[in-house]
């Protein structure tokens, strides 16, 4: 019986080629593009859960209540960590990291610039899953003047020899020996750091004091003992906080390390965040297609069973009941099916490498892993029962009597059915379609937007090593080139201000009014450098020694502090005392997804991280190279190193251009899918009406009229999807477009195009059945009569 089966399955599907090309064509599609979504969701899902303690760790985060405002930062004070672990005993340990931008290490006279560092606690190597090559995790932190290395920097350093015991040269200050390597970190954590320097060196390098409560800027860690709640430990910490400091507002609460990735929203973590509504999204997604595709297959099944009724007719004839007929056409639906998951393993593995450029992931598919193997067996059995099964009892419910007469007909439940199946299609792919169309508008709309300072062929260059103590030296090395236009800088780089205050007074504040002050020390050519407009007052002046002390306020910040008259009115923060010079416009400092903030601008020289210099756009390479020279010449010991600041505000939004490629490219694959269907439900129509067509022709009809018959049965349909799908797509975007605090609107225009696009390609899919039928030759079609 077993083998019967299998042989007519075969026959079926060689005898009518295109038919299971189509098939098999689009569920193969269908199912290698659910294969490959899958995959990003279980990596994004994955951050931080290889850790052993992974379920037992969290992250402190501090909520700021200042005035009206609520500001929550994942860094604390460096005490807290000892705090917490001392006055909590469910606390089972803790540690501290703070994050180092950029170091410079030197080895036999040979300097390399390196980024992505951190000062630990040894405590991080207990906590934190490394795996080491070289050295004792248990006391590879515990000397302040050592050092480990990520697996990879070991080998650019020392090759092929050990790296224990090697010294190397911090900053040219410090002397520190190599006491451990580690595997290089995985992708899927939010930590990485290619080297790690004992946290005792950072406080002492800082001078910080072990009871220093107003340095914010430290991340901490706990781990929990087994099986205890990290709400209750929050309200403990909370008690004990509130009992040392009886006058503070803020707020503590723990974040479980396995959420830091995708429920975070702090521009200070050290890495790239994800975003749990995009592994919904794009779970969704994945579904929408792998859908599209078995409604094809349900689709095509239903048609083409008119075709079967004489071999099922002769089937029951002879015997055959109706639970043998459902196993029939379900083991032909599961062999399709069979074929197409081999066929879409095959198409995942090889679309892998471009997948994982696009989506930066370094994802493989694993064919042995046992949670592979078992997705795929789960895929294949709801994918062959919701595209076959209603086929299956369909096709067995014909009436023998009239299948063998030739007398059967397609009742209305079945072409209700396949309706139905085509409306739900073209829903599915108008939504990714104004979906596409709207995350591309936003994606213009951001990186278009007039931030309030130019932003342009400028250069951000890190300060480092001797360029502090020469930078006026610098600058005037530079200034006599005509290829550089100004010189600037800053503590802070322009996209992501993060450093504030609490502590600002002036004249007339009220006693209770605490507003929370972004603040940024610049140069005094600051403002003349990136352009910016001043509302009121004037800007920092070479010519008045005054303005050492002077501040600037933006739109915002005067604003919230209730102020009529600001220019000239005295002001304080941070030890200094001055008056307001001017009021500049507001412009964007931070991401767009977040609403401008108060800013007060200073010039203090100690603060300063950043170089700007704005070149002439038309000397590029030449004014680099020139930048670069004079650094050389100035500071040898150090690497010139760069980024344009566009290039660094277009990394703030990697995230939404990632999703808007992949949403283009899901998009055109659901299209795809849906074309394929239609294109076989149009021929397999087409082949049906053959006579009719032929009758009509003889008749007089024309080729655009019989197109018009073909489509417009079709044009409804897609008519059909568009009026459903047009408010679920506003609702969806609406609420993805919500996280931005400047976002575009969803134009109408978003849904003339979505619906221009389905009909277009309706009839452009629909459209070659039709001329091909009509410009058939009648005599062919009405011979057999």
């Amino acid at each position: 019986m077993l083998k019967n089966y299998l042989k007519v399955a075969f026959r079926n599907l060689i005898n009518n080629r295109i038919y299971s090309l189509i098939n098999i064509g689009g569920l193969s599609v269908g199912v290698a593009t659910f294969l490959l979504i899958l995959l990003w969701v279980a990596d994004e899902l994955s951050y931080d859960r290889y850790h052993t303690n992974a379920d037992n760790v969290y992250r402190s985060i501090v909520e700021w209540h200042v005035g009206d405002q609520e500001v929550a930062y994942p860094t604390t004070p460096a005490p807290f960590a000892d705090f917490a672990q001392d006055n909590i005993p469910e606390i089972e340990n803790t540690t501290r990291y703070n994050l180092i931008s950029q170091s410079l290490f030197t080895y036999e006279d040979v300097p390399y610039q390196e980024e992505s560092g951190a000062y630990a606690d040894p405590a991080t190597l207990e906590m934190f899953s490394f795996e080491f090559q070289e050295g004792d995790p248990t006391t590879a932190l515990d000397e302040p003047n050592s050092v480990i290395l990520s697996q990879t920097l070991a080998d650019k350093y020392f090759g092929s020899e050990s790296a224990l015991g090697k010294t190397l040269r911090l900053n040219n200050q410090h002397e520190l020996a190599v006491t451990g390597v580690y595997e290089d970190m995985p992708k899927n954590s939010h930590l990485r750091f290619s080297y790690l320097l004992p946290f005792e060196l950072f406080l002492q390098h800082h001078n910080i004091g072990d009871d220093n409560w107003n340095d914010y800027n430290h991340y901490t860690y706990l781990q929990l003992q087994e099986g205890i709640s990290a709400e209750v430990i929050s309200d403990k910490i909370m008690a004990s906080f509130r009992k040392r400091f009886p006058e503070s507002t803020d707020n503590i609460y723990l974040q479980p390390l396995t959420e830091i990735h995708l429920y975070s929203n702090f521009d200070l973590d050290a890495s790239g965040k994800g975003d749990i509504r995009y592994v919904y999204i794009f779970s969704a997604v994945a579904i929408f297609i792998l859908l599209i595709a078995c409604i094809n297959f349900t689709n095509l099944a239903t048609a083409r069973s008119i075709k079967r009724a004489k071999e099922i007719g002769l089937r029951k004839s002879i015997g055959a009941i109706k639970r043998q007929l459902v196993g029939q056409f379900l083991g032909e639906a599961l062999l399709y099916t069979v074929i197409a998951i081999a066929i879409a393993v095959l198409l995942a593995e090889l679309v892998l490498p471009v997948y994982n450029d696009l989506a930066q992931k370094q994802i493989s598919l694993q064919l042995l892993d046992v949670r592979l193997i078992g997705a795929l067996l789960i895929i294949t059995l709801i994918t062959s029962l919701a595209a076959g099964l209603y086929p299956a009892l369909f096709i067995s419910s014909f009436s023998p009597t009239k299948a063998l007469k030739g007398t059967f007909k397609a009742g209305s439940k079945g072409v209700f059915l396949r309706k139905g199946l085509v409306v739900l299609q073209f829903t599915l792919s108008i939504i990714l379609i104004v979906g596409t169309l709207v995350i591309d508008d936003q994606i213009n709309f951001i990186q278009n937007k007039k931030l309030g300072y130019n932003k342009e062929h400028v250069l951000v260059v890190p300060m480092s090593g001797e360029i502090y103590e020469v930078v006026n030296t610098f600058k005037t090395a530079l200034e006599s080139n005509p290829n550089i236009l100004n010189i600037t800088s800053a503590s802070q780089n322009l996209t992501n201000i993060g450093s504030s205050t609490s502590g600002a007074d002036w004249a007339g504040k009220a006693e209770d009014q605490t507003i929370l002050l972004n603040q940024l020390s610049v140069d005094l050519d600051f403002i003349e450098t990136f352009q910016i407009e001043m509302a009121e007052g004037r800007a920092f002046s070479r010519e008045r020694s005054a303005d050492s002390t002077a501040f600037i306020l933006n739109e915002e910040a005067v604003k919230q502090m209730g102020v009529e008259n600001p220019v000239g009115m005295a002001f304080s923060a941070h030890g200094v005392e001055g008056t307001v010079i001017g009021v500049a416009e507001d412009f964007n400092f931070q991401s767009v997804h977040q609403a401008i903030a108060p800013l007060v601008l200073f010039v203090s020289p100690d603060w300063r991280s950043n170089l700007y210099i704005k070149i002439d756009h038309q000397n590029i390479a030449e004014a680099t190279a020139e930048v670069e020279s004079v650094w050389q010449e100035i500071n040898p010991a150090y690497p010139f190193e760069y980024q344009f600041l566009d290039e660094s505000f277009n990394t703030l939004y990697q995230n939404e251009v990632r999703t808007g490629d992949l949403f283009n490219y899901f998009a055109f694959i659901a299209i795809f899918i849906s074309c394929l269907g239609l294109f076989g439900l149009a021929a397999y129509t087409a082949e049906l009406r053959t006579k009719e067509v032929g009758v009509r022709k003889v008749l007089g009809a024309s080729v655009s009229s019989i197109l018009l018959l073909f489509s417009r049965d079709y044009i409804k349909l897609v008519v059909i999807a568009f009026l459903i799908a047009t408010p679920l797509a506003y609702y969806l975007m609406h609420q993805w477009l919500a996280d931005f605090a400047y976002r575009t609107n969803i134009s109408l225009l978003v849904f003339v195009l979505a619906i221009a696009f389905a009909l277009l390609i309706t009839l452009l899919t629909v459209g070659y059945q039709s001329v091909k039928a009509a410009t058939a030759n009648p005599v062919d079609s009405l011979r057999s009569e």
